[in-house]
């Protein structure tokens, strides 16, 4: 769960069993009840979860280097999530978790393991396509 720019919102991620579905559901009364789920695509093992406090961008990351991200609207399931690949390695991205995190300046950071070396990458464009640079 992340929290949002009150206090009270709240992000849950998670992956169903049959079929293997990664969710993300919003509550707005801290965690007391969710919205609908909404499928973040198809990011693989569930990651992190974080949200730009400066806007409300939402960040969800998954086992495959992907990174999904959106704006939520206050109109349920309106909001328009898009999914990046933020991070590739050919001996794999997720030895043990794919991380995303957001800081306060905006800038998105993705943290990897690839079984040998530990990567970090930054963007400064929401992680679109190309964004993330290590460093």
């Amino acid at each position: 769960m992340a929290r949002l720019l009150r206090p009270n919102t709240v992000y849950l991620l998670y992956r169903t069993v049959a079929p293997a579905v990664t969710q993300v559901q919003r509550s707005v009364d801290g965690g007391l009840t969710y919205g609908p789920a909404r499928t973040a695509g198809a990011i693989g093992q569930v990651g992190a979860v974080d949200v730009d406090q400066r806007d409300g961008t939402v960040y969800l990351a998954g086992s495959t280097g992907q990174v999904c991200t959106g704006v939520p609207s206050p109109v349920p399931r309106a909001a328009h999530l898009h999914l990046y690949q933020a991070a590739s390695d050919p001996n794999g991205v997720a030895h043990l978790f794919f991380i995303v995190k957001v800081a306060q300046d905006g800038t998105v950071y993705v943290a990897w393991s690839n079984d040998h070396d530990i990567f970090l990458a930054h963007s400064t464009d929401r992680a679109r396509p190309g964004a993330c640079r290590c460093g």
